[in-house]
């Protein structure tokens, strides 16, 4: 046998960490957020008769515009919906990280720099838009996960000047999750600096062709030629805030800032290829974002709102994030725009861990950013009050993060357990660090590094399956027997935070919940009967509402009386949804007739500012809670 190479053990190790950062940054969840919708409409290609009625595909599905249920159907039908999400999440997942090093080594030389941008693209907060709705590597199974790994091929593929590859790949990724790959096509263009008349003439045709598929009624075509009303971008602005630019908080913005401040860092000091990549991405973004403001809000196209132009940002994000390490190596050492770029990239990853908005490192970035401009102008020191006001901001950066860990690691800690925080916060920093030791001091010839990230690694996925008992419950092959006579005859039902077991356990339709209103920006229909149904539920408080306006929810409607409604709430409720059966509550209502169930394990919900846990569920038929009380059954548990 050969003798084992110091570089080999060097890439081992890194490729180790690597892997290591993954499985702790980004631990299995089970079938949550978004992954719930495209396993439900996989669902619904193999079942369309179950499922036909339910709030989200009965007026239209967003299986129209991506291959992904095609494909995701058949195999829920072979291998049962837990093990199809996560067996096909961790080869996605796969080919997402090789697909990540295919495109940071096509961009960064030495193949060191290459490995540790990968890792700033892990360990570095991916968040892109608002309300931290939407990041890069996701833990959960979406299309945009796979046309995020196609449109990295692409990119990596045209800096290698290799286009047929990048067609390719980009074709696919179009295919998969158009929102996705646009910008990606976009990019790939802009990057490669062609004529002017090369770009003009194909977008000149383009246009006219869909002009023409509009004139057509050809989807999505035709939704060129459609605007916003009044009710329904109404509703778009409370519901889904997070499409609308002017709705975007200050926390878009600390998002958006670490990533844009290193690729305006990577325009000053980056290599030739860089810089074009850079210009190019900056150019993407901001034109993303103008498209989105002016075509989606102030025209209210349709086209342009559902397309999200702004989702470009995903790029800007990543990008930045894989800019961050070698942009970090490159400044002089010494520099205070060096030493605030670490501190800020230490305190991203903090942030990160805990699922805080990045305030601290955009602050601290942003002086980073300053200060090189400074330093490239005047190398003369800082005067005594500019150094005192930099050491300030950066001492209030760490105060403040230190403070939100605090307060945020016990909020954490009880669903995850010790264990799972443990590597949701050392696991990052040490992969990070190893990485950095391995090919910054070039300590090739070092054995102990291979067991080492072995050890991170096993650490990490060690405690990776960071499913609730609830998650592991709903998606079961069978249901308890007492959970369908609970159900009886209703046919439809609204259940509190219940979307997950009424779609995968129980696999029927569920009336109501703050999720299927995402279908509310495709479909001017569903967006009225979804606001319908929520201005009668929401008088219920329940956790598929928000308070105020603020949110991704319907807002609530704030009641005089606290804790559960009582009979007069729900008798208004069932009159104003004559269509609705039975709505299940985590709160019992004491003067309504109820039938329970007890769950074998319990739905968590953070409410009231800690986590709650429910085992036992109050059903209200509406055909009961609607009666006159003295012919209510005489037990409130009674199953009418």
């Amino acid at each position: 046998m050969a003798p084992v190479t110091p570089s080999f053990r060097t890439a081992t190790a890194a490729y180790l960490a690597l892997a290591a950062l993954w499985v702790a940054t980004r631990p299995y969840p089970g079938i949550v957020h978004d992954a719930r919708l495209y396993a439900f409409q996989a669902l619904h290609v193999l079942e369309p008769e179950r499922f036909g009625d339910d709030l989200y595909v009965v007026f239209g599905s967003q299986d129209s515009f991506t291959i992904f249920s095609a494909l995701y159907a058949p195999l829920i039908d072979w291998l049962g919906l837990a093990l199809a999400h996560h067996l096909t999440l961790a080869v996605v997942q796969v080919g997402w990280l090789a697909a990540l090093l295919w495109l940071t080594h096509a961009l960064f030389r030495p193949r060191q720099l290459a490995v540790l941008a990968a890792a700033g693209v892990i360990a570095l907060a991916p968040h892109y838009g608002a309300f931290g709705s939407f990041s890069y590597g996701e833990p959960f199974l979406t299309p945009r996960l796979l046309a995020e790994a196609l449109t990295m091929v692409g990119i990596g593929a045209v800096l290698r000047q290799r286009v047929w590859i990048a067609a390719v790949s980009l074709g696919l990724a179009l295919i998969v999750h158009p929102l996705m790959a646009v910008p990606g096509i976009a990019l790939a263009i802009l990057s490669m600096r062609p004529p002017v008349r090369v770009v003009v003439g194909p977008l000149a045709m383009l246009v006219a062709v869909s002009v023409v598929l509009a004139e057509w009624d050809l989807e999505p075509f035709r939704r060129l030629l459609l605007s916003f009303d009044d009710p329904w971008f109404e509703l778009l602005r409370r519901r889904i805030p997070y499409a609308l630019i002017s709705e975007w908080d200050w926390g878009a913005i600390a998002t958006l800032l670490m990533p844009c401040c290193v690729v305006i860092l990577a325009l000053g000091i980056g290599e030739p290829a860089e810089r074009r990549l850079a210009g190019a991405l900056l150019g993407v973004a901001t034109l993303s974002l103008l498209i989105s403001y002016g075509g989606g809000e102030v025209a209210r196209n349709v086209l342009i709102l559902n397309l999200q132009p702004w989702r470009a940002l995903w790029l800007l994000s990543l990008l930045g994030n894989a800019w961050a390490i070698p942009i970090l190596l490159r400044l002089p050492r010494g520099s205070r725009a060096r030493q605030f770029l670490l501190i800020a990239l230490v305190l991203n990853v903090l942030e990160y861990a805990v699922a805080f908005t990045p305030f601290a490192s955009a602050a601290t970035v942003a002086v980073s950013l300053a200060l090189y401009f400074r330093e490239r102008r005047n190398a003369a020191p800082l005067p005594r009050f500019l150094r005192l006001t930099v050491i300030a901001i950066a001492d209030a950066a760490i105060v403040f993060v230190a403070f939100v860990l605090l307060v945020r690691i016990p909020i954490l800690t009880e669903p995850v357990g010790p264990a799972g925080m443990f590597a949701r916060l050392l696991v990052p920093l040490s992969s990070v660090s190893l990485i950095g030791f391995l090919y910054h001091r070039q300590r090739a010839a070092a054995r102990w590094p291979v067991p080492l990230a072995g050890l991170l690694f096993l650490s990490a996925l060690s405690v990776n399956d960071q499913r609730t008992d609830w998650a592991r419950f709903v998606t079961a092959e069978t249901m308890p027997d007492d959970l369908r006579t609970f159900l009886g005859q209703s046919r439809t039902v609204y259940w509190e935070q219940g979307l997950e077991l009424l779609w995968l356990g129980l696999r029927r339709p569920s009336f109501y919940s703050c999720s299927q209103g995402t279908t509310a920006m495709f479909y001017r229909d569903a967006a009225m009967e979804y606001r319908r149904r929520g201005a009668a539920l929401r008088r219920l408080d329940t956790g598929d509402f928000t308070d105020g306006n603020e949110g991704l929810c319907y807002p609530t409607e704030r009641l005089d009386t606290q804790g559960a409604p009582s009979r007069a709430v729900l008798t208004k409720v069932c009159e104003d949804l004559p269509e609705l059966d039975l709505i299940v509550l985590t709160r019992e209502s004491p003067d309504s007739p109820y039938r329970t169930w007890q769950a074998p394990v319990a739905l968590p919900l953070y409410r009231d500012g800690a986590w709650q846990r429910y085992t036992i569920f109050y059903g209200y038929a509406c055909g009961i809670v609607t009666r006159s009380p003295s012919a209510d059954p005489q037990s409130p548990t009674a199953t009418p």
